[in-house]
């Protein structure tokens, strides 16, 4: 809680009764403590700052990578910038993330010191604690303390996307060129050092990476330093305060549908680089005047519709373009005058195809669209990297042949037709079409994702498993419902992602799969029936997976693990389905002991509609599996309504 009228608003909707309930608040401020408290006669529970030796193991295993190991040279330094810090974990932990940036060296260290002050050391305050997140700032190089700043466009506690936060940093010319790698490369490296040092927080890893967020001192003093060099512009829909008289970049906030107004002094902004909207809302900003933009981030407007978008086309510096509503049935086809764009996102718009103009966008990057057909000649966009989700027509030879020749394609999405002439010109589509696959993963394509709409030959066929023979893919996605898999897939040697959708559940398939080594990421599906019956995953196979998500929809079916099995699995995902008579403890068991690097499970149960049993007692067997893991994994259990 930040301030008083914030809780005097939010208490209404709690009742005031005696069922037990409790409530909990967080603040910095003791008066808004005191006011909560005396709504409902709680109590104030103060943290107390942590102690030495909690302090002493945070800063080393942030520095060192161990708990108690400090350089002899360093030990007495050490215990000056802790007692400056007062025990404060975000203090800590962004003195030492500084620190860890510099040499082993007295007089590094001195320095750090000699900047911190005695702010922390006399008054555990948070003045004290933002001179040390200024200290950090002004560490950073200039190029990261541009990209940091434009962090402040985002909400507090907003779940930042890298991949998206990556594209409008290239869209604004905020990332160097480096020898031997891509743009997009080189922003990863900047996100990299910004969590390094605690500027950015991963908050869910995978494989795949984190999900980003920043802490909210961290955002207020970012957003404080953007706001003095006019850098991004927060403006809030109900805006009353009056805006710079030039705004280089808007954040534009909506928190209602119905009574959100956009003010006429932002529509004469003639210079906006950027414009991110937030939040839901009905209304549609006017952005027709805004010539000079790069970035347009028009994703919560779900309400824009053809007429909205016709400006589009004439904004010749356009970037990164995102539109997010269904009421769009087509793009202007104006929009190939856009010879800049590199990102363009329409997913979510009601389109069934593109405008044939669109291959002139030569510098496209990034496409994403939704099932839509795109234009023959896409061979003129020899820039593309990704391309999801695309529709592929039977009818259309030259397209497929076309899709072969992007060199640079890294991440494809697509929807193949079957043809329903299966003679000459069905043969030589289906061959134009393994061709295509062969060249693109010959060059660079990393992930596939397919859903073939015929017979389930086409995928079961050998001459596809020949498209990998080249073993560069590391992601495949196969949409296509399929009776069993494919036994080409054993020589997928360098995947990591695998998901596929199963209609029977055999040893012979986890076989198969077995053999795929690299594996970090698995999801299956199954549908159908298990002839075999209970399957035992054992120690042989999967000795790298790190994620397992299986949705079992065959009744009272799921996996068995023995001892040893998927020995660094950490993440295990299971939907399964109950037989209608199945009450015997005995068949709920499960193996989870047996996971030793088990972190995280999530269950989720299906009942049988007429089923006799007792989902409790399912729990408490799940539970009592993970309850007696040495790990302590956290468990989340959910019934499937």
């Amino acid at each position: 809680m930040w301030s008083i009228s914030a809780w005097e608003i939010l208490k209404c909707v709690f009742p005031e009764n005696s069922t037990g309930s409790r409530i909990m608040t967080t603040t910095r401020i003791f008066d808004i403590a005191t006011g909560c408290c005396r709504t409902f006669n709680g109590h104030i529970y103060c943290i107390e700052p942590l102690r030495d030796m909690d302090s002493r193991k945070l800063f080393f295993r942030r520095i060192f990578h161990t708990q108690d190991t400090c350089p002899p040279h360093l030990e007495g330094l050490s215990v000056a910038i802790l007692r400056k810090c007062g025990g404060l974990p975000l203090a800590i932990l962004h003195i030492a993330s500084l620190l860890s940036t510099k040499s082993d060296t007295k007089d590094e260290w001195e320095l750090v010191l000699n900047s911190i002050g005695s702010a922390l050391e006399n008054s555990q305050t948070l003045q004290g604690m933002k001179k040390i997140l200024m200290l950090s700032f002004s560490d950073l190089p200039p190029h990261l303390k541009t990209c940091l700043l434009y962090i402040s466009i985002y909400p507090e506690d907003y779940m930042i996307n890298p991949r998206t936060l990556i594209r409008k940093w290239i869209a604004e010319g905020f990332i160097a060129e480096e020898r031997g790698k891509r743009l997009d490369q080189v922003a990863q490296s900047y996100i990299d050092d910004l969590t390094n040092r605690s500027m950015l927080i991963p908050m869910d890893i995978s494989y795949e990476g984190p999900i980003l967020q920043v802490h909210d001192m961290v955002l207020s003093i970012i957003r404080c330093l953007s706001a003095e060099e006019n850098f991004v512009t927060i403006v809030d829909a109900q805006q009353s305060s009056p805006l710079p008289k030039k705004i280089h970049r808007m954040s534009l906030r909506f928190n209602d549908l119905e009574d959100a107004v956009v003010g006429t002094t932002i529509a004469s902004q003639n210079y906006i680089r950027s414009l991110t909207v937030f939040g839901f809302t009905k209304q549609v900003p006017s952005f027709s005047n805004y010539k000079a933009l790069r970035v347009l981030d028009l994703g919560p407007c779900e309400f824009l519709e053809n007429h909205h978008i016709e400006c589009v086309g004439s904004m010749l510096q356009l970037r990164f373009l995102v539109l997010h509503s269904n009421f769009i049935t087509e793009l202007p086809e104006q929009i190939g005058n856009l010879k800049y764009l590199e990102m363009l996102n329409v997913k979510f718009c009601s389109l069934q195809r593109l405008p044939e103009t669109v291959v002139q966008l030569r510098k496209l990057i990034c496409l994403y669209v939704s099932k839509v057909k795109l234009p023959d000649k896409i061979g003129n966009m020899q820039l593309l990297e990704e391309l999801s989700h695309i529709f592929v027509s039977s009818s259309s030879v030259r397209f497929v042949e076309e899709l072969g020749s992007l060199r640079k394609l890294r991440h494809l999405t697509i929807t193949v037709e079957e043809p329903s002439d299966m003679e000459d010109h069905g043969r030589g589509y289906k061959e134009a079409l393994l061709s295509s696959i062969y060249q693109l993963v010959r060059r660079n394509l990393e992930s596939l994702s397919l859903d073939y709409r015929g017979h389930e030959d086409f995928i079961q066929d050998s001459s596809m498993g020949s498209c990998f023979i080249l073993q560069r893919l590391g992601k495949l996605i196969i949409m296509k419902p399929l009776s069993r898999i494919p036994k080409w897939m054993s020589n997928l040697a360098n995947l990591t992602r695998l998901e596929l959708y199963i209609s029977r559940m055999e040893e012979s398939d986890i076989e198969i799969l077995k053999c795929i080594s690299t594996l970090l990421f698995l999801r299956l599906v199954f549908t159908g029936c298990a002839p075999s019956g209970r399957i035992v995953i054992h120690n042989q196979g999967f000795q790298c997976l790190n994620e397992f998500y299986l949705l079992c929809f065959i009744p009272g079916v799921w996996p068995v693990f023995a001892h040893g099995a998927m020995p660094k699995l950490q993440r295990y995902h299971i939907t399964f389905k109950l037989l209608e008579q199945q009450s015997n403890s005995d068949d709920f068991k499960f193996g989870l002991k047996h996971l030793a690097s088990l972190q995280h499970v999530r269950v989720v149960i299906v009942p049988t509609g007429d089923t006799n049993v007792d989902i409790s007692s399912v729990e408490t067997a799940i539970r009592n599996e993970t309850s007696i893991h040495p790990n302590q994994p956290t468990l989340q259990i959910d019934t499937w309504q």
